[in-house]
């Protein structure tokens, strides 16, 4: 069985306690009465199912749903589980996801990353290349994907075997803590709260530092992106923006080189913990463990989404489908800030054209 800890900065912090039912802000009847959401039409809470979903990462072509037995679920399309992803090494299992654009990662409990160019097949396995050093997590970009090692470097994969170091040069015992890759800047967040990024040369470009900061936190996470391919003339389909949330429990938001235009306050009472960046909308999760979510162009919250009573949402993956984990560790599926469908993991045989073993 494998362990897990959230890997999503803020996540570990979310109380646990039953969520409210949230209004879709700004939303009113013919008499201008504020209208209140309807019943929630997810799944209900369990506490009981012994195989959970825990972490969540999809490209334009599938979304992987890793479980908590270390296999990975692949879908390809409405919700249908279609392959089952099994480490072939005995006693080792997956513990992260990096889904990039045309290839992904899959990290695997004894440290070492198994490499897929296509369809959930595994095609090589990769030591760190310095000795020792077990990879732990990870985000997958256009290019590039980046690994974060035990050691606290990141090392950026250009191919299986063009893999550079990338250390954290802060001094002080400073290292990388986040990684969140995305299609034009990926976004790198220290240990003592800053940002580095780079724009893909595997070389860093600027540091973003948490202006206005009274916790002396800095910054504590930083949204995921879309990992979307181009269009046939390099149209860009990613995010347009990336958000960063602070040690206050706002959040920044900057459209590139880390320039932060706005800054999002959470509801009276509640922060914000984690982001997700999208195309189309993007995603705030609360303390309360229920999902803001925005449209425009000042990250201003046009509505919000409330998990059933008894969990909370833990992980927001945006796209042109959108999905929410939860704390029971069921996935709600999206799209227009509506709940269209719930995945919940189980054992049962899978009837499609493959079994990746």
């Amino acid at each position: 069985m494998a362990s897990f800890q959230c890997k999503l900065g803020g996540c570990t912090h979310i109380p646990t306690v039953d969520a409210v039912l949230v209004a879709e802000a700004d939303q009113k009847d013919a008499q201008g009465e504020q209208k209140q959401a309807g019943s929630p039409p997810q799944t209900p809470a369990t506490a009981n199912a012994s195989i959970k979903y825990i972490y969540v990462s999809q490209n334009n072509t599938a979304v992987y749903l890793l479980r908590n037995d270390g296999t990975i679920d692949r879908s390809t399309g409405s919700g249908k589980i279609t392959q089952r992803i099994e480490c072939e090494t005995p006693k080792v299992w997956y513990v992260d996801i990096a889904c990039g654009v045309t290839v992904s990662y899959f990290i695997r409990s004894d440290g070492k990353v198994d490499r897929s160019e296509g369809s959930g097949k595994v095609h090589t396995t990769i030591d760190c290349p310095d000795e020792g050093v077990s990879f732990i997590a990870g985000s997958g970009a256009d290019n590039n994907t980046y690994l974060i090692g035990d050691n606290g470097v990141v090392y950026g994969f250009r191919s299986s075997t063009d893999i550079r170091p990338m250390p954290c040069t802060a001094g002080n015992g400073v290292s990388w803590a986040i990684v969140s890759g995305g299609i034009n800047t990926s976004y790198f967040l220290r240990t003592d709260g800053r940002i580095e990024y780079t724009t893909g040369s595997r070389t860093f470009d600027g540091l973003i530092e948490c202006k206005n900061d009274d916790t002396g936190l800095g910054y504590v996470q930083v949204s995921s992106q879309m990992r979307w391919s181009r269009g046939g003339k390099g149209e860009d389909f990613s995010n347009m923006a990336n958000y960063f949330v602070r040690g206050d429990g706002s959040i920044d938001r900057t459209t590139g080189q880390g320039n932060i235009q706005y800054n999002i306050q959470p509801p009276a009472g509640l922060k914000y913990v984690a982001a997700s960046a999208g195309q189309e909308a993007s995603y705030y999760i609360r303390s309360d463990g229920a999902v803001d979510r925005t449209t425009g162009s000042n990250g201003k919250v046009n509505s919000s989404q409330n998990p059933p009573p008894g969990c909370q949402y833990i992980q927001a993956v945006a796209g042109s489908t959108v999905y929410l984990l939860r704390s029971d560790g069921i996935v709600d599926r999206c799209s227009g800030g509506k709940c269209t469908q719930s995945i919940q993991a189980n054992n049962d045989e899978i009837k499609s054209s493959c079994v990746c073993m």
